[in-house]
């Protein structure tokens, strides 16, 4: 799903998640704003996720199949979780993330 670039306001929804076989999300340079729905953690199949220059805050759930993850220049809190058993791509910054960088 790519909706990158694009003015779209509000919150993601935690319907999201019901759509198993998501392997890509991508919206990036929106106005969305909320947090993570704690649900995204079933999204088993995705693989690439990646929106930053939001306006999200929270904390990041644990989505083990992740393989790129960018989140950068949002308004996320908390610690990296230790379960992106898979990444090779990771872009946390200009976030206010606290805590230990994790070993994956």
């Amino acid at each position: 799903m790519a909706l990158g670039y694009n003015n779209l306001t509000g919150t993601i929804p935690s319907t999201l998640s019901e759509l198993k076989q998501l392997v890509y999300l991508y919206l990036p340079n929106n106005q969305i704003s909320g947090s993570l729905p704690p649900s995204f953690s079933s999204l088993t199949a995705i693989s690439s996720f990646y929106i930053p220059n939001n306006l999200l805050s929270g904390t990041i759930p644990t989505m083990a199949s992740l393989q790129d993850f960018s989140l950068s220049s949002n308004l996320i809190s908390g610690t990296i979780p230790q379960g992106l058993k898979n990444i090779r791509y990771l872009d946390l910054s200009s976030n206010e993330l606290s805590g230990t960088i994790p070993i994956f």
